[in-house]
């Protein structure tokens, strides 16, 4: 169980492309990540916490914001929060923290439920590798 509580996402791989303080980075099992970098290399990882990504069935429409469909794996019910594991179609998994009390909630996701993960551009921390 401390494997599945208190990580960071970690969402590595090349930059395609960078306009002006944002850079696109092709993350295998992702795809295209858009992150903020004040400077961008070759290769770059996004550090991204669990909590800065919203979990839902339908991402939030008309936003800028990064968009990975998926299905929940695991999750684990911690009182205040429960933490989502998410695969995706490509096989990445990524960690969803979600306020278990957060107004307008509906419904807690299960196991084998098809969700889509967002974040903004500026959600993550950039690391030039």
């Amino acid at each position: 169980m401390a494997d599945f509580i208190g990580h960071c996402n970690l969402l590595s791989g090349p930059v395609e492309r960078r306009v002006g303080d944002i850079a696109t980075l092709d993350v295998p099992g992702v795809g295209q990540v858009r992150t903020a970098a004040a400077a961008a290399s070759a290769r770059g990882t996004v550090a991204l916490r669990p909590e800065k990504i919203r979990i839902g069935a339908t991402a939030p429409e008309g936003t800028p914001d990064n968009h990975v469909r998926g299905r929940v794996a695991d999750l684990l019910y911690m009182g205040d929060v429960t933490v989502y594991r998410v695969e995706t179609a490509g096989g990445a998994r990524l960690e969803a923290l979600l306020a278990n009390s957060q107004s307008g909630r509906a419904k807690f996701f299960e196991v084998g439920d098809a969700v889509e993960l967002s974040w903004a551009v500026d959600a993550g921390h950039y690391i030039p590798e």
